[in-house]
C-alpha cells in the first residue's frame, strides 16, 4: 500500500492516475499482480487490522495521519 497526496512530478502523476492511485491509500494493479498466495496475505491483513492503530506511515511519500485502519482494510478488500 502506499499514498500520493499529489503527484511529485508529471509522468508519475500519470500512472498514479491511469492506476487510479492518486490522492487515496492503495494497492496499484502492478502490486496486486505480485501478491502469489491471496489465502496468506489475506491472514496477515486480518491479523494487522487486529491491531489499534490510526496512523500509517509509508515506506515511501506521505505520512496517513488518521483513518489508517479503515484506509488499509479498503485498500486490501481485494483480497
Amino acid at each position: 500500500m502506499f499514498y500520493f497526496a499529489q503527484a511529485p512530478n508529471w509522468l508519475t502523476g500519470l500512472y498514479l492516475r491511469l492506476s487510479r492511485a492518486l490522492g487515496k491509500p492503495t494497492q496499484t494493479t502492478v502490486m496486486k499482480s505480485l501478491i502469489k498466495d491471496r489465502a496468506a496475505a489475506r491472514t496477515s491483513v486480518e491479523r494487522l487490522l487486529q491491531w489499534d492503530f490510526d496512523r500509517v506511515v509509508m515506506s515511501h511519500r506521505d505520512i496517513l495521519t488518521s483513518g489508517g485502519k479503515e484506509a488499509v482494510r479498503a485498500a486490501t478488500a481485494w483480497l
